[in-house]
């Protein structure tokens, strides 16, 4: 989830073999199993799901990927707009907490530092991420659905939020601008994506759990 802010030159910017036993309590209603957590076929079906969902998050960002690259989006012109749309709300934000800012496109400056949003700073690559791991999870797609829209919605404002703080930070602390742009929100990026999932999965099995037992 790397983040690309470019800086604008010449100045700075932005096992199943367990014995079973013959027991009513430990056999199934129709007696052909053990219904106990220690079940082997119940383990085998637990490492089934596993190794689906690895299978189908890494197909969904296989896709991403290669959708990636034909339809070219360093170069795409629908991806620009996309891009200078970014850069409008960050000064329209800017501005409305009191820093005067200059748009032109997908640069934003004030005085003699300039950013320029780029591929990267478009938060695509985590929210595909997000979504790759929440169709990926095995619930019902009934909770997967309003998984996906929250949590791409929130990391798309988190996305305006990094671009608005490292703005002020190139102003304000012109020498730890790399750092932030390159360590410390690029990391964040990859653990608040991890975390919304989480959040998700948390939700969801409580969720399930309700209309289960209902």
């Amino acid at each position: 989830m790397c983040t690309q802010i470019a800086l604008e030159e010449p100045v700075s910017a932005m096992g199943r073999s367990r014995k079973r036993h013959h027991s009513k309590k430990a056999h199934g209603a129709d007696g052909r199993g053990p219904t106990a957590d220690g079940n082997p076929e119940k383990r085998e079906g637990d490492r089934g799901a596993v190794i689906r969902a690895i299978l189908i998050f890494g197909g969904l960002m296989g896709l991403f990927y290669g959708l990636d690259y034909y339809f070219e989006l360093e170069s795409n012109k629908n991806f620009h707009v996309y891009l200078n749309k970014i850069a409008s709300v960050t000064g329209q934000i800017l501005g409305f907490f009191g820093t005067d800012v200059n748009v032109e496109g997908n640069v934003i400056w004030q005085g003699e530092f300039r950013v320029r949003v780029a591929r990267g700073c478009d938060a695509l690559e985590p929210s595909a991420a997000f979504i790759a791991a929440v169709l990926a999870s095995p619930v019902a797609m009934r909770l997967k659905i309003p998984g996906v829209l929250v949590g791409t919605i929130s990391i798309l404002l988190l996305n305006l939020v990094r671009v608005v703080s490292l703005f002020l930070v190139g102003i304000h602390f012109r020498s730890i601008f790399d750092m932030m742009h390159y360590d410390v929100w690029q990391a964040a990026f990859i653990v608040l994506a991890i975390l919304f999932w989480a959040v998700w999965v948390q939700w969801a099995t409580r969720h399930a759990i309700k209309v289960e037992h209902a």
